[in-house]
């Protein structure tokens, strides 16, 4: 009776060519952490027209996904202003700062059981709410404007352009916005720096992008200006509209309503005879 082998594994040697990570690596095999990010970092702040070319050509070797790193950008940017309270100046006061009107206002909610502090906790939480997706129609809008400008390009990499010129603004905006607001207390203005740094980054990406001539370049810088303010005008009105319903909806009477509603009374008694 003839005795059967024990099959051998199919375990053949490693090939001689088959190598390991790199100490450069150690970081990202073990950690998840990529070292690209520190570079990625570096170039957007000292180098972004570098940075945004190898974005839209699809270069993923010496830099880190722009998409990847806006989205992780946008998150961290969100916890870290709830983190850092910065919205908590953001109250009924700033909004209505006439202190006559204020106290009007206090004695309307009063009547109704309402504190003013309930209010100022909705008006702030919806704001941390609204910045993300507001931002998102901001950067749509430019996306547009690009297309517009330079229609060859996809409309994907045109996006790309846009998320790379946000991130370049929101790695020096962002804590530049967040000293100032906590000097001037001031949740309004301060975070309107951000846009600045935006246009900057964006007017960088025009000229060196999509100029044709230099005329034809300050041409659209200055379209870039005026559209910004358009835009900005609106997602101010969008966020104004939005919370201001869910206040009245749910204490009754909001904040920026009674304002315009107050005013526009007293415009109508001082030109009634």
């Amino acid at each position: 009776m003839r005795n059967k082998k024990t099959p051998e594994l199919d375990t053949p040697a490693l090939s001689e060519d088959m190598r390991g990570p790199e100490l450069r690596d150690a970081f990202r095999v073990f950690l998840g952490f990529d070292l690209r990010l520190l570079v990625t970092i570096r170039d957007l702040i000292l180098h972004p027209i570098r940075v945004a070319r190898d974005a839209v050509n699809g270069n993923k070797e010496t830099y880190l996904g722009q998409v990847r790193l806006f989205v992780f950008l946008l998150g961290a940017q969100t916890v870290f202003f709830i983190l850092m309270k910065t919205y908590d100046s953001m109250s009924v006061s700033s909004i209505i700062a006439d202190a006559d009107l204020l106290a009007q206002y206090t004695d309307v909610m009063t009547k109704r059981g309402i504190n003013l502090d309930q209010i100022n906790d909705e008006i702030r939480n919806w704001i941390n709410l609204l910045i993300t997706p507001l931002s998102l129609f901001f950067l749509l809008s430019f996306t547009v404007f690009f297309k517009i400008l330079s229609p060859r390009t996809t409309f994907l990499g045109h996006l790309i352009l846009l998320m790379t010129a946000n991130n370049a603004a929101t790695l020096i905006g962002v804590p530049v916005a967040v000293i100032a607001v906590n000097v001037t207390k001031n949740a309004v203005a301060t975070n309107m720096l951000m846009i600045p740094f935006q246009m900057f980054y964006i007017g960088l990406f025009i000229w060196a992008f999509m100029r044709k001539t230099i005329l034809g370049g300050i041409t659209k810088i200055i379209v870039l200006i005026v559209l910004s303010v358009i835009i900005s005008a609106i997602i101010g009105i969008l966020m104004m509209v939005v919370i201001n319903m869910v206040i009245a909806r749910d204490f009754g009477v909001a904040p920026w309503f009674f304002l315009i509603q107050e005013t526009l009374k007293a415009a109508q008694a001082t030109a009634s005879p």
